[in-house]
């Protein structure tokens, strides 16, 4: 009798591990729909007020975000408050553990950001209470990263009494995931995953917990942690860190969910992610791709995208130059010409032709490329070249000269790449 409840509860905690992993999936936390994904912001929007502020949260509501990671502490008298450093020495005007201050003292204190400066808007320590209270007038999901807490039932039976319980995310270590899986089991748990530490070895640390979320550091974001992530199917992937667009979009292409960022907003996101979308042909992005005739060798193999096409430190010209361009999002073309010894600006050619001269021994000294119609509205085409006495010249674009005409030196090589403008 006493085998048999063991394995009624075996199979009951089981069941309710995949109604959670069910809800996330399908629900509980929702996503953006054109990209299935969604910035986070880092304690608040903290552009224009500082971090887990009242006013910081405010402003995160304003700037479009459906979720802001905030963190939470316990004060001496059981109390709960948001501050993400064990000590309040960095971001107010007082000293010491939060933990051993009464709520009195931490309501007295003053957001400075540890200056000691006053600040023209006083800004206070606001509590997990009144944190709650905003996400709920406007309409956003915490992400609440457990910092030092004591009292597991007395804070989850706080964020118990919010509409948005269902779906509220606790962030927090393997063991605290433990305690307070223990207390709500029902709980959406993020674990974290710090830098220097294998994805692979966090998930590992979570075993048993439950835990449908991993917030992973974005530098830890490399081949092997992504391998790692995805044999994990019950586990959302979220980077934290997140403040450039393309490395963003790089983690949302390697099945990252949920991206904590200081300055993304969810309206650039997704007008960086449609962008991104609408210069893919059959999934494939814009190339320009080239090659160069060179003395003594030839035509060289095509390459693409910024790569050196050409010899660099061998004293052989460029006698030639073709170019093309593959899977590009808008209508348009490209055109180049060279400025070639002896014969000055040669015809305008356009991809796939020659420009040049090509088996006669004659160098090419300068060359100028540009983009044409519709495709010119969106894309730079920048380049350089590598010449003879001065090796890489500066970067130049959209039809401005690469090398030298009148002094009689030749190209060594090339340098081109398309740049969204």
């Amino acid at each position: 009798m006493i085998k048999k409840n063991k394995g009624r509860r075996r199979q009951t905690g089981l069941l309710h591990l995949l109604a959670v992993t069910a809800m996330l999936l399908f629900g509980a936390v929702s996503a953006n729909a054109a990209t299935g994904s969604e910035p986070v912001a880092h304690r608040g929007y903290t552009v224009n007020a500082p971090e887990n502020t009242a006013q910081a949260y405010k402003d995160a509501a304003k700037a479009g975000f459906k979720y802001i990671e905030c963190d939470v502490q316990e004060s001496k008298d059981g109390s709960f408050f948001m501050m993400h450093d064990l000590t309040v020495d960095r971001t107010t005007n007082g000293k010491g553990k939060i933990q051993n201050k009464t709520d009195k003292q931490i309501k007295a204190l003053r957001i400075d950001t540890g200056k000691g400066n006053p600040a023209k808007v006083v800004y206070r320590i606001p509590t997990l209470k009144e944190t709650l209270e905003i996400c709920k007038n406007k309409k956003m999901i915490p992400v609440i990263h457990l910092k030092g807490i004591k009292n597991y039932k007395k804070f989850d039976n706080l964020c118990r009494k919010y509409s948005f319980y269902s779906k509220l995310i606790y962030m927090t270590d393997a063991k605290s995931a433990k305690k307070l899986r223990q207390v709500n089991a029902n709980a959406i748990i993020m674990g974290v995953n710090y830098g220097g530490e294998a994805v692979k070895k966090t998930i590992a640390a979570y075993s048993g917990t439950g835990v449908s979320l991993l917030n992973i550091y974005s530098g830890n974001l490399n081949s092997k942690g992504y391998a790692d992530l995805k044999k994990h199917k019950n586990i959302t992937g979220c980077a934290w860190f997140v403040n450039d667009l393309s490395w963003m979009y790089k983690c949302y292409k390697n099945g990252i969910k949920y991206f904590v960022t200081d300055t993304i907003t969810p309206a650039k996101w997704e007008k960086y992610a449609a962008q991104k979308k609408a210069e893919t042909v059959n999934g494939k992005l814009p190339t320009v791709s080239y090659k160069t005739y060179v003395q003594k060798i030839g035509w060289t193999a095509a390459v693409k995208n910024g790569k050196t096409s050409g010899t660099v430190g061998q004293a052989k010209q460029v006698e030639g130059i073709l170019i093309n361009l593959s899977n590009m999002p808008y209508a348009g073309s490209i055109t180049y010409r060279v400025h070639m010894q002896g014969q000055g600006w040669m015809p305008w050619k356009t991809k796939g032709q020659n420009a040049g001269i090509t088996g006669k021994n004659i160098r090419i000294e300068a060359l100028q490329i540009k983009l044409t119609g519709e495709l010119a509205k969106h894309y730079d085409i920048v380049y350089r070249a590598h010449t003879a006495r001065n090796g890489w010249m500066a970067w130049t674009k959209n039809g401005g000269t690469a090398g030298t005409t009148g002094q009689s030196l030749r190209v060594e090589a090339i340098e081109i790449k398309l740049v969204r403008k």
